[in-house]
Formats: structure tokens, C-alpha cells, sequence
């Protein structure tokens, strides 16, 4: 249960923090860039042995995603200006 707890802590702080560094590098960087820091510590967990390694990849990735997660809505509020509700819905 130490692997799903640290996600959902690295997912938290990333949803939390997100917010400051995407509006420093903004929303599509930070949601590209992000994006591949996800599917790089994904990517390492399956090569390496080391639980701790792995652990701390599965932190980095949730961490990525939380991130990536804030920056949609901001993405569709700053490019869907008519049926922003709809665009909403669908992401």
C-alpha cells in the first residue's frame, strides 16, 4: 500500500504546486513537459529493481501528472472562448 499512498501524495503536491510553476513556464510547455518527466519515471520503473527507485518514479510520475491534470482547464478557458462548457466536458 506504500506505492499507491506515495502516488496519490506526489498527484496532491503536484496539483497543488502545478499552479505556481505552470504559471512561470506555462500551460502547454508545462503540460508537454510534464507529459514526458510522466513517461520517463513510468518508463524507468519497468527497467530498474530497486523498490525504493521504483517508488520514488511512481512519486515523480504522479507528481507530472497532477501538474498536467491542472493545466487543462486553463488550457480550455484561454482557447475554447464560445461552448467552453461543452470543451469542458469532454476533457
Amino acid at each position: 500500500m506504500l506505492a499507491p499512498g506515495l502516488g496519490m501524495l506526489g498527484y496532491s503536491i503536484g496539483g497543488l504546486a502545478g499552479g505556481a510553476v505552470l504559471g512561470i513556464i506555462g500551460y502547454r510547455e508545462g503540460s508537454m513537459i510534464f507529459g514526458v518527466v510522466c513517461s520517463l519515471a513510468f518508463f524507468v520503473c519497468g527497467l530498474v529493481d530497486s523498490i525504493t527507485i521504483v517508488l520514488a518514479c511512481i512519486f515523480v510520475a504522479l507528481f507530472a501528472l497532477g501538474v498536467v491534470y491542472l493545466a487543462a482547464p486553463g488550457i480550455i478557458g484561454r482557447y475554447f472562448l464560445e461552448k467552453k462548457t461543452f470543451a469542458n466536458q469532454l476533457s
